[in-house]
């Protein structure tokens, strides 16, 4: 019990250290720093809503690719089970739980997208642009 609390702290404070590495490059990016370094700014966004747009598309694809592969596995450990009820079990409750999380991820895209469209006024497709300009949306 002690290792996985340790495990799920260290885990943590990476992730702690991740988004502020990523809240100090926006920052720098979109020109709230106070020294006189610029930065040209290679992705094209121009503010933060389109940044977390883009980083909820491209999350959402990298889920999606390792839900797939995990469903594969899944239903390749039930297949190889052979008859043992407790392995068909273990890998039926896989894909159930994968099922469920595609389900989450789902529907907090589709919640997030509402409200980057609806009210932080996000000009984007509902269903992903990934990169693509306003302009090449016809928005």
């Amino acid at each position: 019990m002690k290792k996985a609390l340790r495990l799920i702290r260290s885990l943590l404070n990476r992730m702690n250290l991740f988004f502020l590495f990523c809240f100090f490059s926006v920052a720098t990016v979109f020109g709230e720093t106070s020294s006189d370094f610029t930065m040209k700014n290679p992705s094209g966004i121009k503010d933060f809503p389109t940044f977390v747009n883009r980083l909820i598309e491209y999350a959402t694809a990298l889920v999606s690719v390792v839900a797939v592969l995990y469903l594969i596995i899944s239903g390749f450990q039930y297949i190889l089970a052979g008859g043992d009820q407790k392995k068909a079990a273990a890998a039926r409750s896989a894909i159930q739980n994968t099922l469920i999380g595609v389900v989450v991820v789902v529907i907090a895209y589709v919640l997030v997208k509402f409200v980057l469209i609806n009210f932080l006024d996000v000009k984007t497709s509902f269903f992903g642009d990934f990169g693509t300009t306003s302009s090449e949306l016809g928005l």
